[in-house]
């Protein structure tokens, strides 16, 4: 019961593929754990967990795939008191109950925390609390796809906006997603490889940048969609609706 608070405990994979599990008495003592990937990946029953509070909230610690499947999942405690994560990817994917997620209000000291698929099909969320003080990520590889019920999302404003940044299917078949804040402020954009595809809801999209893969980003989404670019960028063939210069 007193747990390992002097000692550095890994938990990867502890519970992967634990279908059963609803709860874990005590993990919130395990103040020095190092690494939470895949701890959880495959507990479908598991509605809410308390991680511990860091006792060094500064140490890197990687939160990879930690929660995926976790199909019954609607609320990780503590979350937010973790400064250094190494790495986001896939963390809540397939977590199709989860609504809110509160993050770090510092962001990481981590330079360039993947978000790659974090939230992927997580289908009832609405909101990301200071996802936007992560400002060094440049990957955001189906970070929100098939986010159902997300109708709005500030991420970032970049560090660097120049830094070479993508978003491929990043909000592809977000139905209800009206608007994305701060999108403007990535200058050297890779990809938008279907990116906002299935977004029927879209009312308008503010690029800092346009690459040359982009011809499929607006796939299937709204064919009303304003797309603001800079004056010299190159259009798709197929985008429709553009205004040169950005929003004013």
């Amino acid at each position: 019961a007193g747990g390992a608070a002097s000692a550095t405990v890994s938990f990867q994979n502890a519970f992967l593929g634990c279908a059963k599990l609803t709860g874990v008495a005590n993990l919130d003592r395990f103040t020095a754990a190092s690494n939470f990937s895949s701890t959880f990946d495959g507990c479908k029953e598991l509605q809410s967990i308390t991680l511990p509070e860091p006792a060094n909230a500064g140490k890197s610690i990687s939160f990879n795939n930690a929660f995926y499947g976790c199909k019954a999942l609607t609320g990780v405690k503590n979350l937010d008191k973790y400064t250094n994560v190494s790495d986001f990817g896939g963390v809540f994917m397939g977590c199709v109950e989860l609504e809110s997620v509160t993050l770090c209000p510092t962001g990481s000291s981590t330079a360039d925390v993947p978000f790659i698929t974090a939230f992927y099909n997580c289908a009832k969320l609405t909101s990301i609390v200071n996802f936007d003080q992560f400002t060094t990520t440049s990957d955001f590889t189906s970070t929100f796809y098939n986010c159902k019920e997300l109708q709005s999302i500030t991420l970032p404003v970049p560090a660097d906006p120049g830094k070479s940044s993508t978003f491929n299917s990043t909000f592809s078949s977000c139905t209800k997603l009206e608007r994305i804040e701060n999108l403007k402020e990535y200058t050297n954009i890779q990809s938008l490889s279907g990116t906002f595809s299935r977004c029927g809801r879209l009312l308008y999209v503010e690029f800092g940048s346009v690459p040359g893969s982009a011809s499929s980003a607006f796939s299937d989404a709204n064919p009303n969609c304003l797309k603001y670019v800079p004056a010299s960028a190159t259009i798709p063939t197929d985008w429709k609706n553009v205004i040169a210069d950005r929003k004013s």
